[in-house]
């Protein structure tokens, strides 16, 4: 009799916790498919971090907007301009400045892929800028392919890596950034292996695979930037179903990736308790005085209406 009614909690217990995981998924906030023109920013509570900790929290906004254009933010970019640019799983960019009270001047457009590609080319994963700001690329999930717009957002070049990358449909370029020399690191999402660059990845530079020994199982690369110094920043996150879905990030940083050698990149730190518990995809990093680096995060809500647009302003003092 005991052991039947154990078995009935337990039934009860994975009943509710798949309610709750299909909810998740499916239970999405309305969508209007015009682009978002009204925004609300409020300032997120955060914890105090030790003032000799290498890695501190120091503002934190939720943004809520309406329409297509808004949410499922999967990278970020700091532009030469001042602002910061995040793109999404449906093929927008949201574009702001940061002011005293947290991001403003926000606005939304389409991405446009080149001509001939169209939906062929959605879902992007990873962007990162060219210093200058003449050009940013970026990286699609489906169609496992690299694409360059010029700094005024018009399409250019194209390249297609299915066969060389070898990746399932669902597990693209979630992390790619371009590095101070020149260089392309790109990170797959689910492997233990990275890619490498030796130039623009559209203008045909050869491309070289390394392995990857993650300092902490079980986490997958969700973006990626390049610190002051020139180590390689890259986010992590995890998911877990139990007892209640969640997400968890930390951050790791290694020197710069070399082909064929294996990549040990060390923990930095993970985020909890420093900012809110969230599924943080987009990096972003600027230079402050001496190696010190300004570091921003923003969060893929998934379109769900139990999921947030959190914007994070990270301090990291070496």
């Amino acid at each position: 009799m005991l052991s039947s009614i154990r078995r009935r909690k337990r039934l009860v217990l994975l009943i509710v916790i798949g309610v709750l995981l299909l909810a998740l998924s499916w239970w999405r906030s309305p969508v209007s498919l015009r682009p978002s023109d009204k925004f609300t920013v409020t300032a997120v509570d955060i914890a105090e971090s030790s003032e000799d900790a290498p890695l501190t929290a120091t503002h934190v906004w939720e943004i809520e907007g309406s329409g297509a254009g808004f949410g499922g933010f999967s990278a970020l970019i700091a532009m030469p301009s001042g602002q910061l640019r995040a793109f999404s799983d449906r093929n927008w960019r949201f574009t702001f400045t940061m002011g005293e009270n947290g991001p403003k001047g926000m606005h939304t457009a389409q991405v446009i892929p080149g001509d001939g590609f169209g939906l062929a080319l959605f879902d992007i994963e990873a962007a990162t800028p060219a210093p200058d700001g003449s050009a940013y690329w970026l990286s699609y999930e489906a169609t496992h392919a690299i694409h360059r717009f010029c700094g005024n957002d018009s399409a250019e070049q194209v390249r297609l890596l299915g066969d060389e990358l070898n990746l399932p449909a669902n597990a693209g370029l979630e992390a790619m950034v371009r590095l101070a020399d020149g260089q392309f690191v790109a990170f797959g999402e689910g492997r233990n292996r990275g890619y490498i660059f030796a130039g623009d990845p559209v203008d045909g530079a050869e491309m070289a695979a390394f392995p990857v020994e993650w300092p902490v199982a079980d986490y997958r690369p969700t973006d990626a930037s390049q610190l002051p110094d020139g180590r390689v920043l890259v986010l992590m996150r995890r998911f877990s179903p139990l007892p209640l879905p969640t997400f968890e990030s930390l951050l790791v940083v290694g020197e710069a990736p070399v082909p064929d050698a294996i990549w040990r990149p060390q923990l930095l730190a993970s985020l909890e308790g420093i900012v809110p518990r969230e599924n943080y995809e987009g990096l972003a990093v600027r230079p402050l005085p001496g190696d010190a680096a300004e570091l921003w995060l923003i969060s893929d809500d998934n379109f769900s209406a139990f999921q947030r647009t959190l914007l994070a302003r990270l301090v990291y003092a070496p």
